[in-house]
């Protein structure tokens, strides 16, 4: 019997994906079953108590984010009429755009805990509702700030491939 492996021989769109257009994924295998399903301030709630997520916002607050390690994201929803290209450039291109007009969201599959402490790191109204101390950390520099915004991403169109 053969098996369709994800990501066996193809390369896939990577993309510069600002972090506001992301969505943490309430299908995480990793999350607690009481976090399943439940809000986005949930998640992050759960990531934050349960994975650690300080310590690596110390690292990305000094060091930026590391374009080695993208996250892996499918859409949210694709706009109506939107049709994937296979060309893989033209792939690209065409979710990039979609990105630039803020048209489309995604959901991280892989990378959550990155993406949540990218969004504690970014975002202070959300650092205000989760009750962060002034000792959580903060990017080092503008430049840093910067960096943080857009992150890495490697999109495949849906769960199975």
């Amino acid at each position: 019997m053969s098996r369709n492996i994800a990501g066996l021989g193809r390369k896939r769109p990577q993309l510069n994906m600002p972090i506001e257009l992301l969505e943490l994924d309430v299908l995480n295998p990793r999350l607690a079953k009481e976090s399943k399903g439940n809000s986005q301030l949930d998640l992050l709630i759960s990531l934050y108590n349960d994975f650690d997520v300080e310590e690596l916002a110390y690292s990305m607050a000094e060091n930026g984010y590391f374009d080695e390690e993208p996250i892996v994201v499918i859409p949210d929803k694709l706009p109506s009429g939107f049709k994937l290209s296979s060309d893989i450039e033209q792939q690209q291109k065409d979710l990039q755009g979609l990105i630039a007009k803020g048209k489309i969201k995604f959901i991280v599959v892989e990378g959550n805990r990155r993406t949540a402490t990218l969004k504690l790191l970014t975002d202070d109204s959300l650092r205000k509702k989760l009750q962060l101390s002034d000792d959580f950390p903060k990017p080092a520099s503008p430049k840093v700030a910067d960096d943080l915004k857009i992150v890495p991403a490697i999109f495949y169109p849906n769960r199975d491939n």
